[in-house]
């Protein structure tokens, strides 16, 4: 009897903190992950002119500014350079129309074709934008290539980067040759120190002159194009402009 009457309370206890019921209890609520970071922007693109209106005989300059967000990028160097920055702006007339340039605005891009360890390497003239880096490209005179009349317009700059992985930085034969001679100088064990340290040295001048010709031949950094990673589209602010 007295173990029934125990089983009794004991049951009543739990069913009284609702344990055995549907009473419903507080429940610390836990904390839901957190939503994964979004990618951070490659870039972003700012579009300006010194003034909102122009009359028709002025001429009407432009400005891109492009911020690189969190990576370094590898880009073609016409792409963000001079009027090729320009190469897909965006003038529309009031209706919403769009206006094509004539001529249009092109800046073509410099390529080289090499043999390199016996195979033949193509590469492109690029620029390394370095992460949070700004660059500046001007068009000096819009009506250069737009036919304009008096009325409202806006404009914006669209740009396609083509992104790269690999800058190309060939050794000709030349500078292979003065590399191995280096190596074979301080494998010898029987020069003497001091006119080993001398060739070296010479040696290692005539390489660093190599390299610097080798660098002016190629006027700049040079990109591999079967490194070619993707696309990264950019779009600038929307700029109005009056002309009267």
């Amino acid at each position: 009897m007295r173990t029934r009457l125990l089983i009794c309370l004991t049951l009543w206890s739990l069913y009284t903190t609702g344990c055995l019921s549907g009473t419903t209890q507080e429940i610390e609520a836990k904390p839901e992950p957190a939503e994964p970071a979004t990618p951070a922007s490659l870039g972003e693109l700012h579009l300006s002119s010194t003034q909102p209106s122009y009359s028709l005989t002025e001429p009407i300059p432009l400005e891109i500014t492009l911020q690189t967000g969190k990576f370094d990028l590898l880009v073609p160097y016409a792409a963000v350079t001079g009027r090729g920055a320009f190469s897909k702006l965006v003038v529309k007339d009031r209706l919403g129309q769009v206006i094509s340039p004539k001529p249009p605005i092109t800046f073509p891009a410099k390529t080289r074709t090499v043999m390199w360890e016996d195979r033949v390497v193509s590469c492109i003239h690029g620029t390394e934008l370095k992460a949070g880096e700004t660059r500046k490209a001007g068009l000096k005179d819009l009506k250069s290539y737009y036919r304009l009349g008096p009325g409202d317009y806006t404009l914006q700059v669209v740009m396609d980067l083509k992104v790269y992985r690999e800058i190309f930085s060939p050794e000709p034969p030349e500078v292979l040759e003065i590399k191995n001679e280096i190596r074979i100088v301080q494998s010898n064990d029987q020069m003497p120190d001091d006119m080993k340290e001398r060739m070296i040295h010479n040696l290692e001048k005539e390489l660093e002159g190599l390299r610097h010709h080798e660098a002016a031949q190629l006027d700049g950094i040079y990109l591999l194009m079967n490194s070619y990673r993707g696309l990264a589209t950019l779009e600038s602010n929307t700029v109005p402009l009056t002309i009267q």
